[in-house]
């Protein structure tokens, strides 16, 4: 859906210039003409219908649906057009002014802003004016604490609308923000403006010891057990074990590799000990689902571990299955056996029901097998 200020296409007829539409109209935060501070139109004032960028019968200045000329003005009902509250129309008129600039100045851009530079800027400046607590901040520009926590951790840069939210509340423009080093902008204009004794009482971020955390990390590649990030995080005191990751990774890296080695021959250990321990009392083979039960693991870690040793168990498992199914499957042919010559014996004709009677178990003639053997 498209934008436009019909007044502006009459006039640029009448000064018989071209008739285009400002790139500034398409933009979302634009809501008024910069130069007669009218709110921009979305509906055809002759047919009410939406107008559109690009349709079949695009025009600059006409209607694509009616093909009638916008900028008939005697058309409009001006007092169907919204109106702006003056805090509105100020807002608006600082937002095209920063708009404006930084469109004159994006030819000069060597290349473009990064979500890193972002990134940064907006952490030097919590960290001066803030003393590195976000949480003040966030609520000082009216954002959530999770939008600008993922500005800080560069999963995601804040819009053109909280960009210029931001420079207002700074008082600097959208171009210093972007293209400027945080070091060379004049917050003489946030300084004046805030209240410092605000400033002053905000709680900083506790600091984090670097040079105590990598000692921790050093330390925990000779404990044993290796102890988890989990338990750095604790010693360390700190809120979360991302630090350790952001820091130093390759330290983090390895005492996370020793840490899953240990675990891993720990489970191997216990699963041989498992195994050790059922072949000495002889027990029944157990399964890998009863093993991993039994262990407080998943089936399919012991699997990805260690799948050679998982399979001979399921091989064994199987083979005492169906031996145990040829076992139980020939005491109950006997069974049935003994119940026909003891019915012929006493000159019965032996049937289900009766060597039910006999046998006590009723599943047993369910079997196809054991029909078989009767008849």
């Amino acid at each position: 859906m498209t934008k436009d200020v019909f007044i502006c296409y009459e006039e640029w007829r009448e000064a018989e210039t071209n008739i285009y539409k400002p790139l500034i109209w398409g933009l979302n935060q634009v809501k008024i003409c910069p130069v007669h501070y009218q709110v921009l139109q979305t509906l055809c004032p002759s047919c009410d219908k939406k107008l559109f960028s690009l349709e079949w019968y695009s025009r600059p200045g006409y209607c694509s649906k009616c093909q009638s000329w916008l900028g008939a003005t005697s058309k409009l009902v001006l007092s169907s057009i919204p109106v702006l509250s003056e805090d509105e129309l100020c807002w608006q008129q600082s937002d095209i002014g920063n708009i404006k600039q930084l469109i004159a100045n994006a030819p000069n851009f060597s290349s473009p802003i990064k979500r890193e530079k972002i990134k940064n800027f907006i952490i030097a400046f919590v960290n001066e004016f803030y003393n590195g607590n976000f949480t003040s901040f966030a609520n000082a520009i009216e954002t959530s604490q999770v939008t600008v926590y993922k500005w800080y951790n560069g999963k995601t840069a804040p819009k053109i609308s909280s960009l210029l939210k931001i420079c207002s509340f700074i008082g600097i423009s959208l171009s210093d923000f972007l293209i400027r080093e945080f070091n060379s902008v004049d917050y003489i204009s946030f300084v004046n403006n805030s209240n410092q004794e605000e400033l002053k009482d905000c709680p900083s971020r506790k600091t984090i010891d670097i040079i105590k955390m990598q000692q921790l990390l050093h330390t925990a590649l000779k404990e044993y057990p290796p102890p988890t990030l989990q338990d750095l995080k604790e010693r360390l005191g700190i809120k979360s074990a991302s630090y350790f990751k952001e820091k130093f990774p390759r330290l983090t890296l390895e005492v996370l590799s020793r840490r899953k080695k240990y675990k891993i021959d720990d489970l191997e250990k216990r699963l041989s000990n498992f195994l050790l321990d059922q072949e000495k009392s002889n027990n029944v083979p157990s399964s890998i689902t009863s093993i991993a039960i039994n262990m407080k693991v998943s089936h399919k870690t012991l699997y990805k571990y260690f799948p050679a040793l998982c399979n001979e168990i399921t091989k064994k498992y199987i083979t005492y299955r169906q031996q145990h199914k040829l076992q139980v499957l020939n005491q109950n042919h006997y069974k049935i056996r003994q119940a026909v010559i003891e019915l012929h014996n006493k000159g019965i004709k032996p049937t289900s029901t009766k060597i039910i009677k006999i046998i006590g178990a009723p599943k047993i003639m369910l079997n196809k097998q054991n029909h078989l053997i009767l008849k």
